[in-house]
């Protein structure tokens, strides 16, 4: 789940946003794909020390809820499955639309209808698959993760073989501007690959050892991430100059194209089945996230249900489906990238220095795994820039609507949980809601 949850659209879709960011420079474009990398393994391990000391289901929910209280997990749920969630799940369908049809428009790009199509079609069947069966999409996110890994190896041969017929990397090493490393857009671009690195944290409680194998997951599984990325980015440098990579969205299918012509419809293939298992593996770690918020009283109580039939959270995963395909229509993918990624590392930042604070206030609180105080600080300063920079120097309308709409969330937080008032009929609703999904409320309730 945590690799191939990570390795997914994102390698596919940000080279050429963090290659435009950077003003078309090959080493700061390296750079940022090795301090994204670094900063997710300084982040996860502080996720992991939160999750040895809070071993139960929920990942940032969860550390929020037992540093803050209900206020800031109940937004972290708001935003997390209302904004976050679909927007991701957004991206991906649209990238999967782009590799899908662009084989098939050889000369123009293909229609945005066609593409939004595709991404409808295919993310309703993979919610489809999960909310029917648990074990298959588990299966089948074994066979994406073993073609996605094929697909960077033919990418990563491609490399190879350049180095081999002695070819010289087409781009330079160009000047930057003083301000490109700081420009929170490139950082958020390059952490959306990494982004799936949280879902280990959200099923903390069904890992076997945790204490020992939730560390050893997150070092190796970023580290093996970042080396298959840095690896991919030098292929795409090797063989295409920076303007073919900035005027190709399908960057993959455009270095397919260059050196393996005959069988160039390969990569798409492999990138289509790549994103794939990264949509299925995110429903199949996101749509609990709804589910534990909802047991906790955060979100309404439909949201806690499993179907009685296949044993799954089907209300929590419909409405990841329903908001996906809302998200899927404005199609900007860029707004979409940043939007996600400043919310995502808001939540990500308030973790960190949760865990700071527990240093001090669950000092008792057994810690089978323990890190320097440092990474933490670091962390949650980076997290501070990322979030603060975007809304002070350059506003992007989708963080500041993103932000709003978070903000929003109080207005249903104090009335709903914090006083505990009741809606007219929403038992009604939620009997409705029982009877049409066929759920109830899981044994152990």
């Amino acid at each position: 789940v945590f690799t191939g949850s990570m390795i997914g659209s994102g390698i596919f879709i940000s080279p050429t946003g963090i290659l435009r960011l950077s003003g078309g420079s090959v080493g700061v474009s390296l750079m940022i794909w090795v301090f994204c990398g670094i900063l997710t393994i300084l982040a996860a391990l502080c996720l992991c020390e939160l999750g040895m000391m809070f071993p139960e289901s929920g990942g940032i929910n969860t550390y929020l809820l037992k540093t803050y209280g209900s206020g800031l997990a109940f937004l972290h749920a708001w935003a997390y499955c209302l904004f976050i969630i679909p927007g991701k799940g957004a991206i991906q369908g649209l990238a999967l639309g782009e590799y899908i049809s662009r084989p098939f428009y050889p000369s123009c790009d293909p229609p945005q209808i066609i593409i939004q199509l595709i991404a409808v079609s295919l993310t309703l069947t993979v919610v489809t698959i999960n909310c029917y069966s648990v074990k298959i999409a588990a299966r089948l996110g074994i066979f994406f993760t073993f073609a996605k890994i094929t697909a960077l190896i033919i990418m990563s041969r491609l490399l190879v073989d350049c180095l081999f017929d002695d070819r010289t990397c087409r781009c330079v090493l160009v000047p930057c501007a003083s301000n490109q490393l700081s420009n929170h857009a490139i950082v958020f671009q390059g952490l959306f690959p990494y982004a799936g690195f949280i879902n280990l944290n959200v099923i903390t409680e069904e890992i076997k050892r945790p204490e020992r194998n939730l560390p050893f997951s997150i070092i190796f599984g970023v580290t093996f991430v970042l080396g298959v990325y840095i690896v991919v980015n030098c292929a795409y440098f090797l063989v295409l100059s920076p303007t073919e990579m900035l005027q190709s969205f399908s960057v993959a299918l455009t270095l397919a194209d260059r050196t393996i012509t005959t069988w160039s419809w390969v990569i798409p293939l492999g990138v289509s089945l790549s994103v794939l298992g990264n949509l299925n593996n995110s429903s199949l770690a996101n749509g609990r996230i709804a589910f534990v918020a909802s047991q906790r009283n955060l979100l309404p109580q439909i949201f806690s249900m499993i179907q009685v039939t296949f044993l799954t959270p089907t209300p929590a995963l419909s409405l990841n489906l329903i908001l996906m395909i809302i998200f899927l229509f404005p199609s900007n993918i860029d707004s979409l990238i940043q939007g996600t990624q400043f919310m995502e590392w808001f939540f990500i930042g308030l973790s960190t220095l949760g865990l700071i604070i527990c240093r001090w206030t669950h000092k008792d609180t057994p810690r089978p795994f323990k890190i320097p105080l440092i990474i933490p600080v670091i962390v949650t300063l980076i997290s501070a820039f990322l979030v603060v920079t975007p809304l002070v120097f350059d506003p992007d309308p989708f963080i500041l609507y993103a932000t709003l709409f978070t903000v929003g969330g109080l207005l249903f937080y104090f009335p709903l949980v914090f006083f505990n008032l009741k809606i007219p009929y929403v038992d009604y609703i939620t009997i409705f809601f029982q009877e049409l999904l066929n759920v109830s409320p899981p044994l152990s309730m």
